[in-house]
């Protein structure tokens, strides 16, 4: 019998593929789980339960199809744009904004069903969309409640050559103070760049450097544009390969010395691309996998690897919508077909590839979209989410809060007694978690659109957090320390002790056991404050995979800064 000591320091590998259970020569299994639900990974390496939801608003018509889509002027004036079927309404300051007491909107031509092929770039308060069945449009932006959606008036030589016959582009982006289009039915390999700092202007004139250019990409097959996006050059996705649109080095690009280069063959999805740093994120054709298209200065040349590969069957529903977070920790957060919400930590230079799942609180519960955008402190992630309430379906759009522990919640102070709480008619005749100034109470049902928990009285006035629960859990790969006669793989062993180091933590759960964090000197009828250190459980019996389990159940905050312990084997 060997005894050990074991020690993870950081889960900076996220949740690795079953594929990767027992492969103890790989050095990232050490740093891994087998299972990250609910959990975010720090750049630094622990482990967050992630924050919950916050209830805005239900979508228009919650039997429809809905995305949602950044519009920020700066980090003051930042938008969520709800397109849905044939309409787009507004959100700003974390509530919808409002005109005469109804929801502000414009109508718009796209159908639900092309919601997600749409593509969009941004100059101050304007914003060209893209769809392949559509004339390009401009959304532009004078206040609040004034916006328009208009057809541009583009100049040509001559015949325009986007209708509705050759189709219209699939794609747009700026570059260099121009406005480029790209890849219609017709002309599925072309690009078309407007004169310089005059977007809608393709006149082609007598080639002068400034004025506007069209380029096709010659292939030894069709490979249809599916995105463009700005970084060292105009990155070019298509169905086939990854292009770039390069130029003779220090020379802005112009009609006369473009050139395009085909740099990989993996081949792209429509989604429009991450710009993260300098290296940009796509979706592979097939959707399964997020690859990081970047610059190797080694290779002088573009290289795209695979950011799944160790964690392949995270994307199993398919992927189809990702932003990414900026502030306050760098991470991706995508959604899958199938409604699965999914999170990327993603540090590069310090070799971080953490990925987790994150299950929504309520019945049947989906992600349809997630967007992201920008405040003055920090980046706010926002989500489009179908849940069953009341036996129908119901859409709403919400953001992740990191100061609450529960799902399509709300917040406020009350006071007294018995305090009856309202505003819920979004959670109508669900079972809601109660949190009173930290401490859980007994959960509610929504009647009427309100609780009444029973507060004492010397309590006062109160901070209350509502909504619907969802369980953070952490679950280690199988235990692997050697023992004399090898590797410990399929042995009989058992953790004598083990400690898990929380921060700022409280109602915790290892291997089922739940952690005491109330001491003598804790009043019973206040809530407790979080805790930050070791705690432990002994003596967990003999198995042949040593996993542990470390679970929230709670509206309660979680973080785990790494796990040790004493572990037997038998030899």
């Amino acid at each position: 019998m060997a005894r050990v000591h074991p020690f993870q320091s950081n889960f900076t590998a996220g949740e690795l593929s079953p594929r990767l259970e027992g492969q103890i020569d790989f050095k990232k299994y050490f740093n891994g789980c087998s299972v990250l639900e609910n959990m975010s990974v720090y750049p630094h390496g622990g482990a967050v339960r992630r924050g919950g939801s916050y209830h805005v608003a239900e979508v228009k018509d919650s039997a429809d199809t809905g995305r949602l889509i950044p519009f920020e002027f700066n980090v003051t004036q930042a938008y969520v744009l709800e397109f849905g079927d044939q309409y787009i309404r507004f959100y700003k300051d974390n509530g919808q904004i409002l005109s005469g007491g109804s929801a502000y909107e414009v109508a718009s031509p796209y159908l639900d069903s092309e919601l997600f092929e749409l593509h969009f770039a941004q100059s101050a308060d304007v914003m060209y969309i893209c769809h392949s069945n559509h004339a390009p449009r401009k959304l532009s932006r004078t206040g609040h409640t004034s916006w328009t959606l208009a057809t541009p008036t583009f100049t040509w030589a001559g015949t325009s050559p986007w209708d509705a016959t050759n189709g219209y582009p699939r794609t747009v982006s700026f570059y260099e103070q121009r406005l480029f289009f790209a890849g219609t039915s017709a002309n599925p390999q072309t690009i078309w760049g407007s004169q310089t700092a005059d977007y809608e202007n393709f006149d082609q004139g007598t080639g002068l450097d400034d004025q506007s250019m069209e380029y096709a990409i010659a292939t030894n097959r069709v490979n249809v544009i599916r995105w463009l996006q700005p970084s060292r050059d105009l990155i070019v996705g298509t169905a086939g390969g990854e292009f770039k649109i390069g130029r003779p080095s220090g020379e802005p690009l112009t009609p006369s010395n473009i050139m395009i280069t085909q740099q990989t063959t993996y081949g792209s999805w429509t989604a429009p691309p991450i710009q993260v740093g300098s290296s940009i994120l796509f979706v592979q054709r097939a959707r399964r996998k997020l690859r990081e298209f970047g610059y190797n200065f080694q290779n002088d040349a573009y290289i795209a690897p695979d950011m799944t590969l160790l964690s392949e069957h995270i994307t199993e529903g398919y992927l189809q919508d990702a932003e990414y977070q900026q502030e306050p920790d760098s991470i991706v957060w995508a959604c899958t077909a199938d409604g699965k919400l999914l999170s990327m930590t993603y540090e590069r230079p310090e070799d971080v590839v953490a990925w987790s799942r994150h299950s929504i609180g309520g019945a049947d519960s989906k992600v349809e979209s997630v967007t992201v955008i920008t405040t003055a402190t920090s980046d706010q992630v926002w989500l489009l989410i179908s849940r069953t309430i009341g036996g129908v379906t119901k859409k709403y759009v919400e953001y992740l809060d990191p100061e609450i522990n529960v799902d399509s919640g709300l917040t406020g102070t009350v006071s007294g007694a018995s305090a009856t709480i309202s505003g819920l008619s979004h959670l109508e005749g669900e079972t809601v978690k109660v949190v009173v100034n930290g401490a859980v109470f007994p959960d509610q049902v929504v009647n009427g659109g309100a609780v009444t928990p029973s507060i004492p009285d010397s309590w006062g006035n109160v901070n209350v957090e509502i909504g619907l629960s969802y369980t953070s859990t952490l679950k280690t790969m199988r235990a692997e320390v050697g023992s004399q006669a090898g590797k410990a793989q399929g042995r009989k062993k058992r953790w004598n002790e083990v400690q898990v180091r929380l921060l700022n933590s409280t109602g915790v759960t290892i291997n089922g056991d739940s952690m005491s964090f109330r001491t003598s000197a804790d009043a019973m009828d206040e809530g407790l404050g979080l805790f930050s250190g070791d705690v432990k459980v002994t003596n967990l019996g003999w198995d042949r995979d040593g996993y542990i389990e470390v679970k929230q159940e709670q509206p309660l905050p979680m973080t785990i800064l790494g796990i040790h312990g004493t572990l037997n084997t038998v030899d």
